[in-house]
């Protein structure tokens, strides 16, 4: 560990994994709202980007992945704010609290990932979707994308939806058909 012999190089190493923790938690906020609101399909760059980054964080129900973007900008955070933190420690010392810091910000993400998932409950399919009855939960601008809300088996569920109209939120809906995990939907 030579090349990290000085505590200002320390300093800046830690000052690099915080950065850039903030940094990918900050793009993948950004690309989420982009795609959230309809404006990635604009941008291709970013929706390349965000379809990436999507690809790489897919996770099933049972297990959150090790590789997931999200953890990785946890795991930089907490490591990068630790290890910022506890100057005077001997090197080793320090980077073994930043790693148990890193870990830990990573766990709890992880059971807030799982908890999350879990709470969903299963939605249903998009056939069985046809017709349902819905409430607008985000704004759906004319030819973008905003949120609807319906119930499943005594539990609430969201999906992204799109309309050829623009639906403020709160309006009462139905849905017309389901195209790549977007619901189609109607004002009643």
């Amino acid at each position: 560990m030579v090349f990290l012999g000085s505590e200002a190089t320390l300093r800046s190493f830690f000052m690099g994994c915080l950065l850039a923790g903030l940094s990918l938690t900050f793009l993948l906020f950004a690309l989420t709202l982009a795609e959230y609101v309809g404006l990635s399909h604009r941008l291709r760059a970013l929706s390349s980007l965000f379809r990436l980054l999507r690809r790489a964080s897919r996770h099933n129900r049972e297990r959150v992945p090790a590789l997931l973007p999200t953890s990785a900008a946890a795991f930089l955070l907490g490591f990068g704010l630790i290890g910022l933190n506890l100057d005077g420690l001997p090197l080793f010392l320090r980077f073994f609290a930043a790693n148990v810091g890193g870990f830990a910000l990573l766990s709890v993400i992880w059971m807030w990932l799982k908890r999350l998932t879990q709470s969903l409950g299963e939605p249903i399919s998009g056939e069985t979707l046809l017709g349902a009855m819905c409430t607008v939960t985000l704004t759906i601008p004319q030819n973008g994308v905003g949120s609807i809300a319906y119930i499943s088996q005594g539990k609430r569920h969201t999906m992204p939806a799109r309309a050829e109209t623009e639906l403020p939120k709160g309006a009462q809906a139905i849905v017309t058909d389901v195209r790549s995990g977007v619901a189609v939907v109607e004002t009643l």
